[in-house]
């Protein structure tokens, strides 16, 4: 009779730990900040995507690291009071590579994004700015919280 208490305890007590690490997984799964190493405020996965593909003009490589620090910004914390600085950002881009900035836009937004819990924030940001009136950049220097121009 002893034995077989023993064993049930310990059935339930491995049962517990696999479920706790069940549970563990799935949270760490939904951990919507990810890991940002240095605290730039963009993730170590997006970053070292920006310095494989983008490292080949300094100009396009700030602008997208600026778009993908707005992307983690708007998925952290998606009731952010930033919505006209996010369109600078986007119009810094545009400015920059032209009609190519959706593309990126949209590859980055992938990325970033790349969890339920991720994309779900991403949305409600987008429907918070949804029909909200921003003013757009009247000229590249405003477009850009820097001189594209001095980079080489």
């Amino acid at each position: 009779m002893n034995r077989r208490k023993i064993l049930i305890v310990l059935v339930v007590v491995v049962g517990l730990a696999l479920l706790a690490l069940y549970l563990y997984r799935q949270n760490a799964k939904e951990f919507i900040p990810g890991t940002d190493a240095n605290g730039d405020g963009i993730r170590d996965d997006v970053e070292k995507l920006i310095e494989q593909k983008y490292s080949y003009d300094p100009k396009v490589r700030i602008a997208v690291r600026e778009l993908a620090k707005s992307i983690q910004t708007s998925i952290v914390n998606p009731n952010h009071p930033n919505g006209q600085q996010d369109l600078f950002i986007v119009n810094c881009l545009h400015y920059i590579v032209g009609d190519k900035a959706l593309d990126i836009i949209t590859e980055l937004e992938s990325i970033t994004a790349n969890t339920s819990a991720r994309a779900r924030n991403l949305y409600k940001d987008s429907a918070r700015v949804s029909g909200t009136m921003l003013r757009g950049a009247r000229s590249k220097e405003q477009a850009c919280a820097y001189n594209p121009e001095l980079l080489k």
